[in-house]
């Protein structure tokens, strides 16, 4: 979330302009998976630490920004859907969210449309290769660099271990 919040406040060309509401409030929107099956706790942790993330900077730098959480249920659909009426409706350009890859991969197409900003924890590798958008910053480190990173010190640790198993 604070990497969300670092990327959008300082990305001037969208905070001008056609970005703020009417009222000069920019909108910025978390798109989780609160309602579901297995990943609502962590999705909860994720809304509530965007929240604080967008109250925190906001008011340190002094700009007007209001928070919206949207449950995306874990459908990709919904969550494309919801994602859209706010820009539509409240011309928001600033998304976090997307525990689910699969809700991940759909908003940030959808936000990618709109010229907007979207960092997500979605795990898909197709977020940065091949569903690669302009847009959309993926904050956990790819599948190969996870287990390269963690798995080859390990085997060098423990160069008796015959089999390894990653989840």
């Amino acid at each position: 979330a604070a990497g969300f919040a670092s990327i959008g406040f300082a990305a001037p060309s969208l905070l001008r302009g056609p970005v703020r509401a009417a009222d000069g409030e920019i909108a910025i929107c978390g798109t989780w998976e609160l309602t579901a099956p297995g990943i609502a706790n962590t999705a909860m942790l994720c809304e509530r630490g965007s929240r604080l993330a967008v109250e925190t900077v906001s008011k340190k730098i002094g700009l007007v920004a209001t928070y919206a959480g949207l449950d995306s249920e874990g459908d990709p659909g919904k969550g494309v859907r919801k994602v859209s009426e706010q820009i539509s409706q409240r011309n928001a350009k600033f998304f976090v969210g997307g525990a689910s890859s699969a809700v991940a991969l759909a908003v940030s197409k959808e936000v990618n449309k709109a010229n907007g900003v979207y960092v997500t924890t979605g795990g898909a590798d197709e977020l940065t290769g091949s569903d690669c958008a302009k847009s959309t910053f993926r904050w956990p480190v790819a599948t190969y660099g996870a287990v390269e990173g963690t798995v080859r010190p390990l085997r060098q640790l423990l160069p008796q271990a015959k089999r390894w198993f990653t989840i």
